[in-house]
């Protein structure tokens, strides 16, 4: 009886524990799914980072290593080492403009960038990594229990710089300059403009804020900057490349007349030479070597319209200019001087490199009012122009009606009302909706159409117009922006429920 009440007493326990085992074996299943899974949604980030990293070229002419956008993955999937084609990971890429840490999921859904089998378009700053890690079901679970989903945002290491670099061509856009060397003492000669229509680093030159005239491929590390040299004390000389120095023969002002304007040798005004041909030639001079010499007006043997990447020297804020972000050689300018014009237009920025100051045109002095510290906002302003510099012609700018198309801003003697005033966005913590000009109906200023052909001033039509529109936090909309730059990091790491 001892025996048999023994092996029923076992018995009984050891139903008892395997009851109590098998009760457990799905917990542990799920658990040990629940540990692949999470490793699977974190391999699936490094992925996504991987390839994301590597989504670059190499610029044509600088042979730098840069970003390219359309080589961004919009989604990336795969098998955890190879091990099943149940463990793997499930990836989406989400690329935005501006921070999306702490953004609803609608905006999220209303500000993505358009992801598509050939990346993107243009540089994001933000990407929203959602990866999911998955693997085979638990039996009496759902498929999909126990994978899991991360998120994680990345910053892209973005620089705004503008990369100055761009054709100058002559006046009427027929032939354009081209360095004969990369070299010191190389010439410079006028080569027809379909020329310069390709990236040949001899066709490029970069306007910098020492006034000079760079050969923009000798400004790349490693390289000796050279810029193009020359004023004569009589006649003309030919224009050659020379290292760098500051001299006042190097030092060049865009002027009234579509004219680059050599410095005296004092340095204290500008001389009475200027690029071209050297003296009167034919009208189209292709074939001609650059000389500094004589100075025409608005004539395409001494007269230039230079690419807007050609850079605005020493353009800015603290010279009175409104400098265009997009075309970044271009300020706000009152149309051939007349106040009374129908459109403003951007124009190539103009110059004072004398150590006095003053000589910069009166149509290129625009004032208005910087927020302290260029942060926020500052409204209720004018921005205004004194025709002759004379105080007393005050000139503010006006914003058209509603149903203006084009909506061109124009000039009025009446600096009083709404369709006068502005607001002033510089720095306000958000990049899109910084650095505008808005106007009483919230619309910003920003480049516009090309202007009619007028037959008696057919240049204009190689100047943008300046008009108001949406506000929509693009490059043609800021002025007066710094270059912005950041640096590349992951952070905001968080479980999402699945």
């Amino acid at each position: 009886m001892t025996a048999v009440l023994l092996i029923m007493v076992v018995g009984a326990l050891s139903v008892l524990m395997l009851g109590v085992v098998v009760a457990q074996v799905q917990p542990t299943m799920f658990a040990a799914k629940n540990s692949r899974t999470i490793v699977a949604a974190e391999a699936g980030v490094d992925a996504a980072l991987s390839q994301m990293r590597s989504a670059t070229a190499v610029h044509a002419i600088s042979h730098q290593v840069l970003g390219d956008p359309s080589k961004l993955p919009c989604t990336v999937q795969g098998q955890v080492n190879g091990v099943s084609t149940d463990y793997s990971y499930k990836v989406q890429v989400t690329y935005f403009d501006e921070d999306p840490k702490g953004r609803s999921a609608a905006w999220r859904s209303t500000n993505a960038l358009t992801c598509g089998a050939t990346g993107l378009s243009a540089a994001p700053s933000f990407a929203v990594i959602t990866s999911e890690g998955l693997d085979s079901g638990v039996p009496g679970l759902a498929s999909t229990a126990g994978d899991r989903k991360l998120e994680t945002v990345y910053t892209f290491q973005v620089t705004n710089n503008n990369i100055e670099g761009g054709a100058i061509y002559s006046f009427g856009v027929a032939t354009c300059l081209q360095a004969d060397g990369q070299t010191v003492g190389s010439t410079i000669t006028y080569v027809s403009a379909e020329q310069c229509r390709t990236d040949d680093p001899r066709r490029l030159w970069s306007w910098k804020d020492d006034y000079g005239i760079h050969l923009a491929v000798t400004d790349l590390a490693g390289s000796t900057p050279l810029c193009i040299t020359g004023r004569p004390s009589s006649g003309a000389v030919n224009a050659t490349l020379q290292v760098c120095n500051g001299a006042s023969n190097q030092l060049f002002s865009w002027h009234g007349g579509a004219l680059f304007k050599v410095q005296n040798a004092g340095n204290t005004n500008y001389s009475g030479f200027c690029l071209g041909t050297g003296a009167a030639s034919k009208s189209v001079p292709l074939g001609l070597k650059l000389a500094v010499g004589d100075c025409g007006n608005n004539i395409a043997w001494s007269s230039f319209d230079p690419d807007a990447r050609v850079g605005a020297a020493k353009a800015s804020a603290t010279t009175n200019q409104i400098v265009n972000f997009l075309e970044f050689g271009r300020c706000f300018d009152v149309t051939q001087q007349q106040v009374g014009k129908a459109f403003m237009i951007v124009y190539p920025c103009k110059q004072d490199p004398s150590p006095a100051g003053g000589l910069l045109d009166w149509n290129h002095e625009w004032y208005y009012i910087e927020p302290p510290n260029q942060k926020g906002s500052k409204g209720a302003q004018q921005i205004y122009v004194n025709q002759e510099k004379n105080t007393t012609k005050k000139y503010c700018l006006k914003t058209p009606s509603t149903t203006a198309s084009p909506a061109y801003v124009t000039l009025t003697t009446t600096c009083s009302g709404d369709d006068v005033t502005w607001t002033r966005d510089a720095d306000t913590g958000v990049y899109a909706e910084s650095w505008r000009f808005r106007d009483r109906y919230d619309r910003c200023i920003s480049i516009g159409p090309k202007p009619p052909y007028d037959p008696a001033a057919p240049d204009l039509v190689n100047w943008s117009t300046i008009v108001v529109a949406a506000c929509s936090g693009e490059p043609a909309q800021k002025w007066n922006a710094p270059p912005t730059a950041q640096n590349a990091s992951l952070d905001n790491y968080r479980e999402l429920s699945n």
